[in-house]
Order: structure tokens, then sequence, then C-alpha cells
């Protein structure tokens, strides 16, 4: 189930007041006992058919095992990186159905020139995610500017 915008700041109260009815702390256990009632405003965010979610947990579980593999990449002498064996892209849309994402090799996606793009689109996107989050540390400031550097390249 995905959240709308709108969503969140209702989300944030009502998750606030489960995690203030617990002390101020807050798990996942105690987010599912609020929204089992059909009445409870946090029940439409569950899948409720035990089928359809085993089904989907399952589907989480591949993906996990497919994202947790490793290999060392060594694009030259001397420089080697433990990456993920398969990074999720998406191809381009053909006539008859929209794009999906599926796993390729990582060494697959750097020679495709459409996804390099992405995997370039996603780093970025994981800088800034990471600008965001660890912003108000005044620790990792050096961090923030050096991807804000490599940012402006």
């Amino acid at each position: 189930m995905k959240t709308k915008p709108n969503e969140t700041a209702s989300l944030e109260e009502l998750l606030g007041k489960i995690a203030q009815k617990h002390g101020g702390t807050l798990t996942p256990e105690q987010v599912l006992k609020a929204a089992a009632p059909k009445s409870s405003p946090l029940h439409q965010h569950f899948q409720w058919d035990d089928t359809e979610a085993a089904r989907q947990y399952r589907l989480m579980q591949a993906g996990q095992l497919i994202r947790r593999v490793r290999i060392t990449y060594a694009p030259s002498e001397g420089r080697e990186f433990r990456v993920r064996a398969f990074v999720n892209v998406t191809p381009e849309a053909c006539e008859d159905e929209s794009p999906r994402g599926h796993y390729v090799s990582f060494e697959t996606a750097i020679g495709i020139p459409n996804y390099r793009e992405q995997l370039l689109a996603n780093a970025r996107r994981d800088a800034e995610t990471f600008k965001q989050k660890y912003a108000t540390l005044e620790e990792v400031l050096p961090i923030i500017q050096a991807i804000d550097a490599g940012l402006a390249r």
C-alpha cells in the first residue's frame, strides 16, 4: 500500500501516538497491533489477505536474496570494489507493455548506456538522500561537502 504525500502528516501523528503510548518507542509489532482493527486509519496500509500477504512477503525475500549477492568488480589494475552482483534497472518501454524493473548483472548494467545512466541517477538520488538524512550531524559535514563537490561535476 502506498502513502500519498498529504497522508504523511497524519501518519506521523498516528505513529507518534502509538510511540507515546509505549514510552516514546515504536516497533513494527506495535504498529501492526494498532492497525489490526478495521476501524483503524492504519488498517488500509496493510495487506490483510494472508495468502496474498505471504506471496508478497516471498517476493520481498526473493528481492532481498538477489540484492544480497556481491561480487568484486575490478575496472582497472589496482582498483577493486565490492558491488551488488545484480542491479535493478528499467528497460525502455516496449510498444505493447509499460516498462517494468528487473535485475541484470552489474557488468551488463554498466555496459548499456541507458542502464548506466539509471545507475548514475540512483547514485545521485542516494547521495541527496544521505545529505538529507544526516545534514544535522556536524561530524558528517566533510562528507556532505564532498558529495556536493562530486554532484557539481
